[in-house]
């Protein structure tokens, strides 16, 4: 009969035997040995305590067992363990072939072949889904309304490349995935639901995000040739929407974090307040004012990654900022533009206070 097993599942192989027609002759000596050979995978049996059996090539393609017929038929009755090779599915055949030497009944050596043919079925591999070590502001995001937000820094990664990965963004709401022009990329399923490529998240934003707290989880998941799936470990992603028309143009900063944060504009005018941890601010296409906080901040009055936004951006700092002895912090403007933008230190250097 047919064994069928699943791909990365040890199955137990029953219902094996093995007889040897002249095994009562006389002048038998009771030794015959039985091999199990598999293609695709490995086999594993235990040996009874007391047993006189004696086996080798437990653990791989070829199971070699010697001994008597009837201890050998009930090592045999007890179950083989076949395990497929790692994310393996398809056909194999399991070929026992029984040898009795010479040394069973008359006629000189004999041997047995019979094969039992082997399907094991496709399962999808759990995958991985990770944020890169350099960008863990992206856990916590701040943003003005109506601002693409980029997803940056995740990395989602098949355990078996014969599978299909995809990334799973969910409680989306009305939000959108788009690219950054704002064209909309990835499969809409509804509910908040949206579905993209691995390739598609080098340049994936979330757009249309109500105003508030937003809570996104992002899954990666593979997808089998029979359609079973399986899913990493989600990401969770915080998204706070300000409404610069009633936060008085503010971004950030209602209230101390010590999270590392990502602090995004588009092309309104705002004031960009980070945390207390190492944050990104990213003022967008306008005239903005940036206080980094506590940390080690990334400052960009532009675009990210761009070369600045050809309008006045003010990057200020305040005594708190710079650390203190021992632990100074370090804050890097990426696209300071000289004769346009102005960085104030007054606050910082107020010994007033």
């Amino acid at each position: 009969n047919e064994v069928v097993a699943q791909e990365d599942t040890t199955t137990v192989i029953s219902g094996l035997s093995v007889s040897d027609p002249d095994y009562s002759e006389s002048g038998s000596s009771d030794s015959m040995t039985v091999t199990l050979s598999v293609e695709h995978g490995i086999l594993d049996i235990t040996l009874p305590t007391g047993s006189s059996l004696v086996v080798t090539g437990n653990g791989t393609g070829d199971l070699v067992i010697s001994g008597s017929l009837d201890e050998i038929n009930k090592l045999l009755d007890q179950g083989v363990n076949y395990t497929a090779d790692e994310n393996y599915s398809g056909s194999d055949e399991l070929t026992m072939t029984t040898n009795d030497g010479g040394n069973v009944g008359s006629g000189g050596e004999q041997s047995t072949t019979s094969k039992v043919p082997v399907t094991i079925t496709p399962k999808a591999d759990i995958p991985t889904l990770s944020l890169s070590d350099s960008l863990p502001q992206m856990s916590a995001i701040r943003a003005s309304s109506g601002t693409l937000i980029p997803l940056l820094g995740l990395i989602a990664l098949a355990a078996d490349a014969s599978e299909t990965l995809s990334v799973e963004l969910r409680n989306l709401g009305a939000g959108k995935i788009v690219d950054g022009h704002g064209n909309p990329i990835g499969q809409d399923m509804g509910n908040g639901v949206w579905i993209l490529t691995p390739d598609q998240l080098a340049d994936a934003h979330i757009s249309d995000l109500p105003d508030g707290n937003n809570h996104i989880e992002i899954f990666a998941v593979s997808t089998e040739s029979d359609g079973s799936t399986a899913e990493s470990a989600p990401i969770d992603i915080g998204i706070v929407v300000d409404n610069l028309a009633t936060s008085n143009g503010q971004i950030g900063g209602s209230a101390p974090s010590d999270e590392a944060n990502l602090v995004i504009d588009s092309t309104a005018e705002a004031t960009l307040i980070g945390g207390a941890g190492n944050d990104i601010l990213v003022g967008g296409q306008s005239s903005d004012i940036l206080l980094g906080g506590a940390g080690n901040d990334i400052l960009w009055g532009g675009d990210l990654n761009g070369t600045g936004d050809h309008a006045k951006d003010i990057f200020k700092w305040e005594r708190a900022d710079l650390g203190h002895a021992g632990s100074a912090a370090a804050d890097t403007i990426m696209d300071f533009e000289v004769g346009i933008d102005v960085i104030d230190l007054g606050d910082a250097l107020d010994t007033s206070h």
